[in-house]
């Protein structure tokens, strides 16, 4: 989560002249006391926040290919090199059984908390609703809490009709949405994604440009009424039961991409800080696997009379009539197909910019247009396409894009770091140096950005080509040297990002990067670079956890792990 700094406040921490400028810019903490607007939480005493990482020692592992930094001892002894469905088992229900994957549901509200800490830590991230944690939560409401997904996605909706106004503004006008400004204080033409829940009125230092909120939605809604009414345990179980909010909310989000041409947008991408002039490649995934829910929830044919129920309902609504052109539907499904086949390996591709530059008349001045190379949010485009219609290439594909991701390029080092995945080279939030000038004289190492919880979502991307393999083996009953050899390197690397994930796990008597006591056996939405008292840089779990997303995220690659290892067994592989 991330809100741009407000202007100016870098001056105003050194107004005074008698503050030590040199001494400030060493330490490594921002210097706001309370500081809401990176979500830092509340900084105690340089001195005690120093102290109490002295003795923080992750356990180190010695794999075949890798080392693994360890951070709960108990965990520590149950990683393995390799797995049986058995063994494996064993560690899943282990976590379960800590209390890993436990959500915090609001019993009367019905939302989640978005990050389980104490709100004097941060009072925003304590209280804010996201629209994509929402969605993120669904693996583990599916299974261990079926009965909450219906009303949390109501919750949902409601925010979405509160602002049918800007949905509608947008629609009718979908060149509102391409004049935005590129920086999130002056993108406000569009939907909210993050609200406060006891009004839902949309937090102003966030931009109104984070489409893949809209997208998950539409996907999360898609599965709900689709698996619901064909007798899932989670879901909506008739047509009645899905409000009216649900039903314009699910109208007006899908016009709305629709009108915006979604795979050529602008959007800021997962991580909510600027808006690129180009929809990120990972918005883009999310939005085409919501579209594919809403067409097949319109089109797939079906006898279910609750299903028939809900088509005339969606038809009805006020923009209704956007499902009238199943046509219109497919084909911007097709042109977000395509664009993630064409140029999905950089999260903004720099030659995207081009078709921009097309559009614009002689005379225009173009703004500065930003590419991103790599970036943490290309681990979950596997999750939802294929990059080609071949299983075996498929999956050679997947192989190679997380590769990249380990490894970096000619112009951009890996992300893959001991503790976790940046988010991309050079990134501030949650940094040590956040909101300070980095220079020769602070003495702070390289490689200081935050190091996220996506290892999970790596381990799934390579387990969904392990999958892909697997289907091949089963629908050929054979396979033949190339193939086992991918399987092998798959089954291998999915292993080792589960590892990975789970080393990220609390342990016992430690310190968040905030120096406030981290709960034992949570998953931090990252780990966070502080510095001990000798001036050594180590990592600690971020100030944010647990986050409930990054507890969804491991959940979900561990149940596909868990499906990868015992279809092997079955096929004697």
């Amino acid at each position: 989560m991330f809100i741009t700094p407000v202007s100016g406040y870098k001056a105003s921490l050194y107004k005074h002249d008698n503050i030590n400028r040199k001494e400030a810019i060493q330490h490594n903490f921002n210097y706001l006391s309370n500081d809401t607007v990176s979500f830092a939480g509340k900084i105690p005493a340089a001195k005690q926040a120093i102290n109490v990482f002295d003795k923080y020692n992750p356990v180190v592992e010695s794999f075949r290919t890798y080392n693994l930094k360890i951070h709960n001892k108990e965990i520590a002894k149950k990683l393995q090199e390799s797995y049986s469905s058995e063994t494996f088992s064993k560690l899943f229900e282990f976590a379960e059984k800590k209390g890993v994957f436990d959500l915090n549901i609001n019993d009367s509200t019905h939302y989640i908390t978005t990050s389980l800490i104490d709100p004097k830590e941060n009072p925003l991230m304590g209280k804010l609703i996201w629209v994509t944690d929402s969605c993120r939560f669904m693996p583990v409401l599916k299974d261990r809490y079926p009965e909450a997904a219906v009303p949390l996605m109501e919750n949902m909706s409601t925010f979405y009709k509160k602002q049918e106004r800007n949905f509608n503004k947008i629609i009718n006008n979908p060149l509102e949405y391409e004049l935005n400004h590129g920086w999130p204080n002056t993108a406000k033409n569009g939907i909210g994604h993050v609200f406060n829940p006891n009004n839902m009125t949309t937090h102003k230092w966030f931009a109104h440009t984070r489409l893949e909120s809209p997208g998950l939605y539409l996907q999360t809604m898609g599965e709900l009424i689709t698996d619901g009414l064909n007798g899932a345990k989670y879901g909506y179980k008739s047509a009645e039961q899905i409000s009216q909010n649900s039903i314009d909310a699910i109208a007006n989000v899908t016009a709305y991409l629709k009108q915006i041409a979604y795979p050529y947008g602008k959007s800021t991408g997962a991580w909510e800080e600027q808006t690129f002039m180009i929809t990120p490649s990972s918005d883009v995934a999310i939005i085409n696997e919501g579209f594919r829910k809403i067409i097949n929830l319109m089109y797939s044919p079906t006898k279910n009379p609750e299903i028939l129920k809900v088509r005339q309902r969606l038809l009805s609504s006020p923009n209704g009539n956007v499902f009238a052109d199943e046509k219109g539907l497919r084909e911007m499904l097709k042109v977000g197909e395509h664009r993630i086949r064409l140029n999905s390996l950089e999260e903004v591709p720099r030659h995207n910019i081009k078709i921009l530059e097309m559009k614009a008349k002689s005379d225009e001045v173009l703004p500065e247009y930003e590419e991103r190379i790599l970036d943490g949010a290309l681990s979950f485009i596997p999750h939802t396409e294929k990059f080609s219609d071949d299983l075996e290439k498929d999956a050679f594909q997947i192989i190679n894009r997380m590769e990249l991701l380990q490894t970096g390029d000619y112009r951009t080092p890996e992300l893959v770091r001991e503790n976790g995945v940046i988010r991309y080279v050079g990134d501030r939030y949650l940094n040590m140096t956040s909101g300070h000038q980095v220079n020769e004289t602070n003495n702070i190492g390289k490689k200081t950005e935050a190091q996220w919880f996506m290892s999970s979502d790596i381990s799934k991307s390579y387990g969904i080509a392990a999958q892909r393999l697997l289907d091949k083996i089963e629908k050929y009953q054979t396979c033949n040297r190339q193939t086992m050899e991918l399987l092998d390197t798959a089954i291998r690397k999915q292993t080792e990002f589960i590892n990975r994930a789970y080393a990220r796990i609390t342990g016992k008597n430690s310190y968040k990067a905030n120096g406030k006591a981290c709960p034992a056996f949570q998953i931090p939405e990252a780990y966070q670079a502080v510095t001990n008292s000798k001036g050594e840089v180590l990592f600690v779990p971020g100030t944010h956890t647990p986050l409930g997303w990054a507890q969804a995220s491991l959940y979900d690659a561990s149940k596909l792990f868990s499906d990868n290892l015992a279809r092997i067994e079955k096929l004697n592989l």
